[in-house]
């Protein structure tokens, strides 16, 4: 009996291990490091409209423990053609329309000299991921100029609100934002990016 009684007890342990490892493996918390931080401070003070690089990295301690990977749903018009790859995001009217409406807003030296980004077709390419978020349920893209992969974008969609945001990172270093996120948003792209921070140094 006792045995027995240790047998189940020993079970519901393993699963309790089992269902918190699964809960963590599917956060997107990332445990900066003061030197990603600083990464982050330094693009971000890059950025205009001007962003306070303090509040978002404050924002980004306070929201990362809430954000996390999900699945994409299946027969969510709203995503088609949103859950494979960037190039194919394009395919999508109102991601579209939105991901144009975006880039109108960089300057337009820094657009002209990377018009790799324009319709997305000749970039290099990350499987699209999907998030829950303090701010709704979101997709993360990303792409970069063929063979020079430093020079990239990371942007969120929200397919419900119809919102996308993000930011290009050149070669030298420079950085520019897109979509007018808020605080809250930046922060949240920082979180997803998180552990390829590294990149940006």
């Amino acid at each position: 009996m006792r045995t027995h009684v240790m047998a189940i007890f020993k079970s519901c342990i393993l699963l309790i291990f089992a269902l918190v490892t699964a809960a963590f493996m599917n956060s997107a918390f990332a445990d900066f490091s003061d030197k990603d931080y600083k990464t982050i401070s330094n693009i971000v003070s890059q950025f205009s409209p001007a962003k306070n690089s303090q509040l978002i990295i404050d924002r980004i301690k306070a929201l990362s423990p809430q954000v996390t990977k999900i699945p994409f749903p299946a027969n969510d018009n709203s995503l088609k053609y949103l859950t494979n790859y960037s190039f194919d995001a394009i395919k999508n009217p109102d991601f579209k329309r939105e991901y144009n409406k975006a880039l109108a807003g960089l300057p337009k030296k820094v657009h002209h000299e990377n018009n790799w980004m324009n319709g997305l077709k000749t970039i290099v390419a990350a499987p699209d991921d999907y998030y829950s978020t303090p701010v709704g349920k979101l997709v993360s893209l990303f792409a970069c100029r063929p063979h020079d992969c430093p020079t990239q974008i990371n942007m969120l969609y929200d397919p419900k609100a119809k919102q996308l945001w993000g930011f290009l990172h050149t070669d030298d270093q420079k950085s520019y934002l897109f979509g007018n996120p808020s605080d809250d948003q930046l922060a949240i792209l920082f979180i997803v990016i998180g552990e390829h921070i590294s990149i940006f140094e």
